[in-house]
């Protein structure tokens, strides 16, 4: 077995038996003291008579821009306001970015590797805060720790789980919600986050070889070294299974939405997936160990910043330039209070995005920070550290970077919209229950 296979294998190690036997436990305790925790908001808000009486977000984790669930939905796409799940799923409460929020972390280098996790941030988690004080009950439940350590306590019920399916996540939902006549609820699926591990029915359908050395990771393709015939079918394989996970999760959806027609429904991922489109240009540009091209929380290319975005409530549906996930607490608000604050970060989609807005993708989990900014058909990609700059144009019907040189004054003009902070966080130590458990996620 090569030395990155032996690595990746590692870090799907599951935890001790004895913690194994105490997590159900442990995280129903954490779900409970997060609820226990929880402060209501001390300002009611004015609702809109035409706001729905239920509202359901759902996140699905690594979710690529090219992989568009198979749901009744209408889809576009959003530039995520970052490259893993910390720091976007704070701005999908908050509105703000990383750089505003501070919700960040970074694992510098090979050798002073950790398994750094953010502070959270003291911002106003407006979604959850404003739509509870319109008189919604509030509900968040995170198939995983990482999305539930950002949101922890910002809603008046939670439910956190080790790496729980699609299916039960659902199902304790769907338990809290009946009976209830106005509900917010946040819903995030880790189904196509690795160890990615669909039901056996969904594999058989799209004839995957379940045989591969870690086909449930990356198989220790780092991104480095030589990539040929293995590697070419590893990656086809790979692919199929992430979309059997699609498969899988899209058909407990659709279940949710026929038990809750009356439900304004928004779904999106926390950010894409790479699967080695850009490896060697990776390499070049910046540190992004322990992968290049590869995974999440590095370099912001395009099928990591970009996610599909879904709704079937037509007028959420961003128009015109680059959305940004940021503005979807706007939109949301927007749409359901009678007045709402002028001071709301972001955009409300309800109005037409300008054609040369700039939107940022930034607080990269690995190595050292790089930011992407979008505007219009060119993107720009950016590391101070390194002193490195990448430039690419980018199709909004289709997914991927072209990368192309431009001249020094577009180089300028992008440059100048990203922001002037360039952060160095190294976040805090989780817990051994939370290390063990996000390491066999694949966090290290």
């Amino acid at each position: 077995m090569a030395a990155g296979q032996k690595a990746m294998k590692q870090k799907l190690k599951r935890p001790s038996q004895l913690r194994s036997l105490a997590e159900p436990f442990y995280y129903r305790y954490q779900g409970y003291q997060a609820t226990k925790s929880h402060q209501p908001p001390e300002k009611t808000y004015e609702r809109s008579s035409t706001a729905p009486d239920h509202i359901l977000c759902i996140v699905i984790d690594a979710l690529r821009p090219d992989h568009i669930p198979n749901l009744p939905l209408e889809f576009t796409s959003a530039i995520s306001p970052a490259t893993w799940t910390f720091p976007s799923v704070t701005s999908l409460q908050t509105g703000l970015y990383p750089h505003e929020h501070g919700a960040i972390a970074h694992t510098m280098n090979e050798e002073k590797r950790h398994l750094a996790v953010p502070e959270q941030t003291n911002a106003t988690p407006i979604l959850p805060q404003y739509l509870e004080a319109t008189g919604y009950e509030t509900y968040a439940g995170c198939a995983f720790m990482m999305p539930f350590l950002a949101l922890q306590g910002w809603y008046q019920s939670h439910r956190v789980y080790g790496d729980a399916c699609a299916e039960q996540v659902l199902s304790d939902y769907k338990k809290w919600r009946t009976g209830r006549n106005e509900t917010f609820s946040y819903l995030h699926l880790g189904d196509l986050h690795i160890p990615v591990r669909p039901p056996t029915k969904y594999i058989d359908e799209r004839d995957i070889d379940m045989n591969l050395e870690d086909i449930q990771g990356f198989g220790g393709y780092d991104g480095t070294g030589n990539r040929g015939k293995d590697f070419e079918k590893f990656r086809t394989q790979r692919l199929r299974l992430s979309r059997a996970a699609l498969d899988y999760v899209s058909d407990q959806i659709r279940d949710i939405l026929a038990t809750f027609p009356n439900t304004t429904v928004v779904l999106t991922g926390d950010h894409g997936e790479a699967f080695w489109e850009h490896c060697d240009v990776d390499l070049d540009f910046a540190s992004s160990q322990p992968n290049y091209g590869v995974g999440h929380g590095g370099t912001p290319f395009d099928m990591v910043a970009r996610v599909p975005f879904g709704t079937n409530t037509s007028r959420l549906l961003p128009r015109g330039g680059w959305p940004s996930l940021r503005d979807l607490p706007h939109t949301i608000l927007a749409d359901v209070l009678s007045s709402h604050p002028k001071e709301l970060p972001g955009r409300n989609w309800s109005e037409e995005i300008p054609q040369k807005r700039a939107v940022l993708c930034e607080g990269v989990r690995y190595g050292a920070e790089r930011k992407a900014v979008y505007s219009d058909q060119r993107k720009l990609i950016r590391s101070a550290e390194h002193n490195t700059t990448l430039t690419a144009t980018v199709d909004p019907d289709v997914p991927g970077d072209t990368f192309v040189p431009f001249d020094q004054e577009e180089i300028n003009n992008l440059a100048k919209r990203l922001p002037d902070s360039w952060d160095s966080k190294e976040g805090t130590n989780a817990s051994e229950m939370v290390q063990d458990q996000l390491e066999a996620l694949g966090y290290t």
